[in-house]
Protein backbone atom coordinates (compact mmCIF):
# COMPACT_ATOMS: atom_id res chain seq x y z
CA UNK A 1 0.00 0.00 0.00
CA UNK A 2 0.86 3.34 -0.35
CA UNK A 3 1.27 4.23 3.06
CA UNK A 4 4.09 1.26 3.55
CA UNK A 5 6.35 3.31 0.77
CA UNK A 6 8.83 5.77 2.19
CA UNK A 7 10.37 6.86 -0.73
CA UNK A 8 9.87 6.76 -4.57
CA UNK A 9 12.29 8.92 -6.76
CA UNK A 10 14.86 8.83 -9.72
CA UNK A 11 16.59 5.42 -9.53
CA UNK A 12 16.25 4.71 -6.12
CA UNK A 13 13.37 3.83 -3.33
CA UNK A 14 12.29 1.78 -0.11
CA UNK A 15 9.50 0.49 1.56
CA UNK A 16 8.00 -0.96 4.88
CA UNK A 17 6.99 -4.39 5.85
CA UNK A 18 6.25 -6.63 8.83
CA UNK A 19 6.85 -9.87 6.93
CA UNK A 20 9.88 -11.14 5.94
CA UNK A 21 8.06 -13.23 3.41
CA UNK A 22 6.71 -10.68 1.43
CA UNK A 23 10.17 -8.33 1.83
CA UNK A 24 11.92 -11.52 0.03
CA UNK A 25 8.87 -11.86 -2.55
CA UNK A 26 8.91 -8.01 -3.42
CA UNK A 27 12.64 -7.66 -3.60
CA UNK A 28 12.99 -10.70 -6.20
CA UNK A 29 10.11 -9.57 -7.82
CA UNK A 30 11.37 -5.70 -7.84
CA UNK A 31 14.83 -7.12 -9.73
CA UNK A 32 13.15 -9.46 -12.33
CA UNK A 33 10.30 -6.77 -13.08
CA UNK A 34 13.06 -4.14 -13.53
CA UNK A 35 14.74 -6.44 -16.09
CA UNK A 36 11.88 -7.78 -17.63
CA UNK A 37 10.72 -4.01 -18.34
CA UNK A 38 13.92 -2.63 -19.67
CA UNK A 39 15.43 -5.82 -21.08
CA UNK A 40 19.09 -5.33 -20.17
CA UNK A 41 18.81 -2.54 -17.33
CA UNK A 42 19.55 -4.42 -13.71
CA UNK A 43 18.32 -2.90 -10.22
CA UNK A 44 19.47 -3.64 -6.95
CA UNK A 45 17.29 -4.41 -3.62
CA UNK A 46 18.85 -5.45 -0.09
CA UNK A 47 16.57 -6.52 2.94
CA UNK A 48 17.42 -5.53 6.01
CA UNK A 49 15.33 -7.29 9.06
CA UNK A 50 14.34 -5.64 12.54
CA UNK A 51 16.43 -4.54 15.18
CA UNK A 52 14.30 -5.24 18.06
CA UNK A 53 11.53 -3.00 19.50
CA UNK A 54 11.18 0.36 17.65
CA UNK A 55 12.92 2.37 19.66
CA UNK A 56 13.86 5.86 19.23
CA UNK A 57 16.05 6.16 16.22
CA UNK A 58 15.02 2.99 15.01
CA UNK A 59 14.10 4.47 11.20
CA UNK A 60 17.07 6.19 11.16
CA UNK A 61 19.53 3.11 12.19
CA UNK A 62 17.89 0.95 9.85
CA UNK A 63 17.94 3.79 6.56
CA UNK A 64 21.60 3.78 7.55
CA UNK A 65 21.73 -0.03 7.82
CA UNK A 66 20.25 -0.20 4.73
CA UNK A 67 22.70 2.44 2.38
CA UNK A 68 25.87 0.49 4.01
CA UNK A 69 24.15 -3.02 2.79
CA UNK A 70 23.44 -1.28 -0.65
CA UNK A 71 26.59 -0.35 -1.28
CA UNK A 72 28.28 -3.41 -0.56
CA UNK A 73 25.71 -5.62 -2.37
CA UNK A 74 26.61 -3.09 -5.66
CA UNK A 75 30.23 -3.77 -5.15
CA UNK A 76 29.82 -7.10 -5.25
CA UNK A 77 27.71 -7.27 -8.52
CA UNK A 78 30.18 -7.75 -12.00
CA UNK A 79 28.02 -6.72 -14.54
CA UNK A 80 29.00 -7.50 -18.18
CA UNK A 81 29.50 -3.64 -20.16
CA UNK A 82 28.22 -5.62 -23.28
CA UNK A 83 26.80 -9.04 -24.11
CA UNK A 84 29.03 -10.96 -27.08
CA UNK A 85 27.48 -10.89 -30.51
CA UNK A 86 28.16 -13.70 -33.11
CA UNK A 87 29.40 -12.41 -36.78
CA UNK A 88 26.13 -13.64 -37.93
CA UNK A 89 24.29 -11.16 -35.40
CA UNK A 90 23.51 -7.58 -36.22
CA UNK A 91 24.45 -5.49 -33.70
CA UNK A 92 22.02 -2.95 -33.01
CA UNK A 93 22.48 0.50 -34.97
CA UNK A 94 21.21 2.64 -31.31
CA UNK A 95 23.36 1.22 -28.91
CA UNK A 96 25.43 -1.34 -30.23
CA UNK A 97 25.35 -3.21 -27.80
CA UNK A 98 22.39 -6.06 -28.10
CA UNK A 99 21.25 -7.91 -30.94
CA UNK A 100 19.32 -5.86 -33.59
CA UNK A 101 15.52 -7.00 -33.60
CA UNK A 102 13.30 -4.23 -34.79
CA UNK A 103 12.99 -2.38 -37.76
CA UNK A 104 12.20 0.76 -36.20
CA UNK A 105 9.69 3.26 -38.33
CA UNK A 106 10.10 5.73 -39.80
CA UNK A 107 14.01 5.73 -39.42
CA UNK A 108 13.68 2.50 -40.35
CA UNK A 109 17.26 1.40 -38.18
CA UNK A 110 17.69 -1.83 -36.87
CA UNK A 111 17.42 -2.06 -33.33
CA UNK A 112 17.32 -3.94 -30.26
CA UNK A 113 14.19 -4.93 -27.63
CA UNK A 114 15.69 -2.43 -25.05
CA UNK A 115 16.61 0.69 -27.77
CA UNK A 116 13.09 -0.32 -28.87
CA UNK A 117 10.93 0.24 -25.45
CA UNK A 118 13.15 3.69 -24.83
CA UNK A 119 11.73 5.13 -28.66
CA UNK A 120 8.42 3.84 -27.49
CA UNK A 121 8.34 5.58 -24.26
CA UNK A 122 9.88 8.12 -25.25
CA UNK A 123 7.40 8.99 -27.87
CA UNK A 124 4.67 8.74 -25.70
CA UNK A 125 6.31 11.16 -23.30
CA UNK A 126 9.20 12.87 -24.79
CA UNK A 127 10.92 15.99 -22.34
CA UNK A 128 8.14 16.07 -20.20
CA UNK A 129 6.06 17.70 -22.67
CA UNK A 130 2.83 16.82 -20.58
CA UNK A 131 4.10 18.27 -17.28
CA UNK A 132 5.61 21.11 -18.74
CA UNK A 133 2.00 21.58 -20.30
CA UNK A 134 0.01 21.20 -17.24
CA UNK A 135 2.07 23.85 -15.07
CA UNK A 136 1.55 26.31 -18.12
CA UNK A 137 -2.16 25.92 -17.52
CA UNK A 138 -1.57 27.29 -13.95
CA UNK A 139 0.23 30.06 -15.18
CA UNK A 140 -1.27 33.50 -15.51
CA UNK A 141 -2.93 34.60 -18.86
CA UNK A 142 0.05 36.51 -19.81
CA UNK A 143 3.31 35.06 -18.62
CA UNK A 144 1.83 31.36 -20.60
CA UNK A 145 0.19 33.28 -23.71
CA UNK A 146 3.44 33.08 -26.24
CA UNK A 147 3.43 29.27 -25.34
CA UNK A 148 0.16 28.39 -26.95
CA UNK A 149 0.51 26.29 -30.12
CA UNK A 150 3.96 25.45 -29.63
CA UNK A 151 5.67 21.98 -28.50
CA UNK A 152 8.74 20.09 -28.51
CA UNK A 153 11.67 20.56 -31.28
CA UNK A 154 11.85 17.61 -33.58
CA UNK A 155 15.11 16.95 -32.36
CA UNK A 156 18.61 18.09 -30.98
CA UNK A 157 19.87 19.58 -34.51
CA UNK A 158 16.23 21.28 -34.74
CA UNK A 159 16.63 22.94 -31.29
CA UNK A 160 20.32 24.21 -31.93
CA UNK A 161 18.32 25.60 -35.01
CA UNK A 162 16.57 27.87 -32.69
CA UNK A 163 19.82 29.64 -31.75
CA UNK A 164 21.76 31.79 -33.61
CA UNK A 165 25.24 30.46 -32.49
CA UNK A 166 23.18 26.92 -33.61
CA UNK A 167 24.14 25.77 -30.64
CA UNK A 168 22.81 24.26 -27.40
CA UNK A 169 23.61 24.28 -23.82
CA UNK A 170 23.61 20.68 -21.45
CA UNK A 171 22.64 21.49 -17.70
CA UNK A 172 23.14 18.70 -14.73
CA UNK A 173 22.47 19.60 -12.00
CA UNK A 174 22.92 17.27 -8.38
CA UNK A 175 22.22 18.23 -5.20
CA UNK A 176 24.93 18.88 -2.61
CA UNK A 177 25.26 16.71 0.55
CA UNK A 178 21.61 15.16 -0.11
CA UNK A 179 23.17 11.80 1.27
CA UNK A 180 24.31 13.77 4.83
CA UNK A 181 20.73 15.40 5.49
CA UNK A 182 18.93 11.53 4.30
CA UNK A 183 21.17 10.61 7.26
CA UNK A 184 20.12 12.42 9.70
CA UNK A 185 16.31 11.83 9.31
CA UNK A 186 14.78 10.49 11.79
CA UNK A 187 10.93 9.26 10.84
CA UNK A 188 9.45 7.13 7.69
CA UNK A 189 6.57 10.07 7.55
CA UNK A 190 9.88 13.01 7.57
CA UNK A 191 11.40 10.67 4.55
CA UNK A 192 8.47 10.65 2.97
CA UNK A 193 7.61 14.44 2.91
CA UNK A 194 11.35 15.42 2.26
CA UNK A 195 11.36 12.70 -0.97
CA UNK A 196 8.04 14.88 -2.35
CA UNK A 197 8.69 18.20 -1.27
CA UNK A 198 12.03 18.07 -2.79
CA UNK A 199 10.66 16.19 -6.50
CA UNK A 200 7.82 18.60 -6.48
CA UNK A 201 9.99 21.91 -5.63
CA UNK A 202 12.77 21.18 -8.28
CA UNK A 203 10.40 20.18 -11.02
CA UNK A 204 8.35 23.44 -10.45
CA UNK A 205 11.85 26.03 -10.22
CA UNK A 206 12.53 24.25 -13.23
CA UNK A 207 8.86 24.77 -15.09
CA UNK A 208 9.58 28.01 -13.64
CA UNK A 209 12.90 28.92 -14.67
CA UNK A 210 12.47 27.91 -18.47
CA UNK A 211 8.99 30.19 -18.52
CA UNK A 212 11.05 33.39 -17.02
CA UNK A 213 14.24 33.02 -19.09
CA UNK A 214 13.07 31.39 -22.39
CA UNK A 215 10.95 32.14 -25.14
CA UNK A 216 9.37 30.20 -27.80
CA UNK A 217 10.55 30.43 -31.15
CA UNK A 218 9.01 29.65 -34.94
CA UNK A 219 6.63 27.44 -32.60
CA UNK A 220 9.26 25.64 -31.15
CA UNK A 221 10.42 25.41 -27.46
CA UNK A 222 14.21 26.33 -26.95
CA UNK A 223 14.71 23.61 -24.31
CA UNK A 224 14.13 19.72 -24.05
CA UNK A 225 13.94 18.53 -20.16
CA UNK A 226 15.92 14.76 -19.86
CA UNK A 227 15.34 13.73 -16.33
CA UNK A 228 14.32 15.70 -13.41
CA UNK A 229 14.59 12.90 -10.78
CA UNK A 230 14.68 14.04 -7.03
CA UNK A 231 17.35 16.89 -6.89
CA UNK A 232 19.01 15.42 -10.41
CA UNK A 233 18.12 17.63 -13.11
CA UNK A 234 19.45 16.79 -17.08
CA UNK A 235 18.38 19.14 -19.51
CA UNK A 236 19.01 20.80 -23.05
CA UNK A 237 18.46 24.93 -23.84
CA UNK A 238 19.36 26.72 -26.61
CA UNK A 239 23.31 28.25 -26.16
CA UNK A 240 21.97 31.86 -25.37
CA UNK A 241 19.13 30.71 -22.74
CA UNK A 242 21.96 28.12 -20.73
CA UNK A 243 23.51 30.20 -18.50
CA UNK A 244 20.12 32.47 -17.25
CA UNK A 245 18.33 29.34 -17.07
CA UNK A 246 21.12 27.55 -14.86
CA UNK A 247 21.60 30.73 -12.15
CA UNK A 248 17.92 30.98 -12.23
CA UNK A 249 17.56 27.50 -11.01
CA UNK A 250 20.32 27.34 -8.54
CA UNK A 251 19.04 30.74 -6.83
CA UNK A 252 15.19 29.89 -6.65
CA UNK A 253 16.84 26.51 -5.12
CA UNK A 254 18.55 28.19 -2.37
CA UNK A 255 15.89 30.58 -2.02
CA UNK A 256 13.34 27.06 -1.21
CA UNK A 257 15.58 25.75 0.77
CA UNK A 258 14.12 25.90 3.75
CA UNK A 259 11.23 24.81 3.17
CA UNK A 260 12.74 21.34 2.29
CA UNK A 261 14.62 21.12 5.17
CA UNK A 262 10.69 21.95 7.57
CA UNK A 263 9.57 18.90 5.40
CA UNK A 264 12.48 16.54 6.57
CA UNK A 265 11.35 18.02 9.84
CA UNK A 266 14.56 19.53 10.33
CA UNK A 267 14.44 23.40 11.75
CA UNK A 268 16.05 25.60 9.33
CA UNK A 269 17.51 28.01 11.46
CA UNK A 270 19.56 25.53 13.46
CA UNK A 271 20.58 23.07 10.44
CA UNK A 272 23.62 24.13 8.62
CA UNK A 273 23.12 23.80 5.06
Amino acid sequence: GDEDVVFAAGGSGGFLTDDANTAQHMAEWLESEFRQKTTCGSVTTVIVPPDGEKSDGWFKNRMASARAKMRRAKALKAELTSLPLEPYVRPCAACGMLAAEFRDDPEGELICNACMKKRQKGRQERGYKQKFEKHLSNVAADKSAIWKNTGLAPDLNALAELDSSKSIGFITMDGNNMGQLLDEIESKDDYFNYSKKLKDTVEKLIFEALIAITKPRDGNWPFEIVLIGGDDVMLFVTAQYAMPVALHIVQRFEQHSDEILQAAGFDPHKHER
